[in-house]
């Protein structure tokens, strides 16, 4: 029942995806799987007993191990893995890149949960390396803080990434996404680095000239008052001239303390968002929309429940909401995944391959699209784990591509 209350009290707050694209529109889920064009690599366990490293297609067939330790999945291209291995011996962690055969190079010691592809190469929080592992460049000078460098594009000479260094004995997180961080960029000629936007930025997306980005006040924490406080910022959304870094603020966000936005993913040159409003009588919730422009579209909402945004693909926003009921001591929990369609708004609700699909405190919400199927990770109460599963994007055709280590048998 436990497990139950933590959904509740989370489902508010987690409201961004553990699905992440990679530069080259790779699929992440929860650093445990990725989706490369026909080939997925999965972290896990496929028996429910013991864990490694897979590679299969994307129907679940022709598996092949490369690894038989649990590794943390950065990415992956033409034939290539990025991760990081707990079992190589000399380090506590060691980022290695991974072939299809299982052979491995170490290129670079020390801990990173972040990474993209771009122009042939990996990058992550203070470096990058080639795809098959050679020619490794330091990016930035900071070894002690390798975890606080947020990888988040490439674009002609400049590398982007979320930087916070700084505060990263301080910085109070409610997400997985670094809450607190300065947008900055490395012009990989000079080496020279740059701040695009203060602390509280949460980065958006690129186009041919602009920068998009959104700003919100964050809780930090000081250790010598024993005390949690809000750091305040200019909140809105931004976009930066790539070429000045000029900024006009598209967005203001409302000052009521009732209401929060947040904007949350950019795909297609429209930015999404949730809008959040309380009161003592009632409760608002709708998914927001502006244009690259600034200029704002249409709200969008599933009966004003709260939503968990996830995806943009094919013209269809894919989004899911958790849904408990209390009977008696006991918790039932309704977990929906729809899609909307952005022309029309019209709701599709997805029949998903398993129960309980998010919001447990034992896995965040991993869903994302690619190649026509929707992919995740869920809570399996059939299997009591973490299983890995796939289906068309109208729910059709469901395979368990991996049923996942299982609590109950651990």
């Amino acid at each position: 029942m436990f497990k139950k209350v933590v959904c509740m009290m989370v489902a508010a707050v987690l409201l961004i995806s553990a699905a992440s694209a990679l530069a080259d529109d790779a699929l992440v889920l929860n650093n445990q799987v990725i989706v490369d064009g026909a080939r997925v690599y999965y972290a896990g366990s496929l028996d429910s007993a013991s864990e490694g490293v897979y590679i299969m297609n994307a129907d679940g067939s022709g598996v092949s191990q490369i690894s038989n330790n649990f590794m943390t999945l950065l990415a992956a291209d033409s034939g290539s893995l990025l991760a990081v291995s707990y079992n190589e011996g000399y380090t506590e962690y060691g980022l290695v890149v991974i072939n299809t055969l299982g052979e491995r190079t170490v290129v670079y010691e020390g801990y990173v949960d972040k990474a993209i592809v771009a122009n042939g190469r990996f990058y992550w929080g203070v470096g990058s390396c080639a795809i098959d592992g050679s020619d490794v460049k330091k990016l930035i000078d900071d070894d002690e803080h390798s975890y606080n460098y947020y990888p988040l594009a490439v674009d002609g000479d400049y590398y982007y990434y979320l930087d916070w260094a700084a505060n990263s004995g301080s910085i109070f997180n409610e997400s997985s996404y670094p809450i607190g961080a300065r947008l900055c960029r490395l012009n990989l000629t000079t080496n020279q680095s740059e701040q695009v936007s203060g602390y509280g930025t949460r980065y958006l997306g690129l186009d041919e000239n602009y920068i998009y980005f959104a700003r919100n006040s964050f809780w930090s924490y000081d250790a010598d008052e024993d005390n949690t406080y809000e750091t305040s910022v200019d909140e809105g959304v931004f976009r930066a001239d790539k070429a000045t870094l000029s900024t006009d603020k598209l967005v203001t966000f409302p000052e009521d303390e009732s209401v929060y936005v947040s904007y949350e993913m950019m795909a297609d040159g429209v930015i999404y968002g949730t809008y959040s409003r309380y009161s003592e009588t009632e409760e608002t919730y709708h998914i927001v929309r502006l244009a690259a422009d600034g200029t704002q579209l249409s709200d969008l909402s599933l009966d004003n429940q709260v939503v968990t945004l996830h995806a943009v693909s094919d013209g269809r926003l894919f989004v899911s909401v958790c849904a408990i009921e209390a009977t008696g001591d006991d918790y039932v929990q309704h977990d929906l995944l729809y899609s909307i369609d952005l022309e029309t708004g019209t709701l599709a609700l997805i029949p998903t391959p398993a129960t309980d699909l998010f919001y447990f405190s034992e896995s965040n919400p991993a869903i994302g699209v690619a190649g026509g199927r929707i992919y995740m990770l869920v809570f399996d109460n059939e299997t009591y784990a973490i299983s890995f599963k796939t289906c068309a994007v109208d729910g059709t055709d469901p395979i368990t591509l991996a049923r996942g280590y299982s609590m109950a048998m651990g």
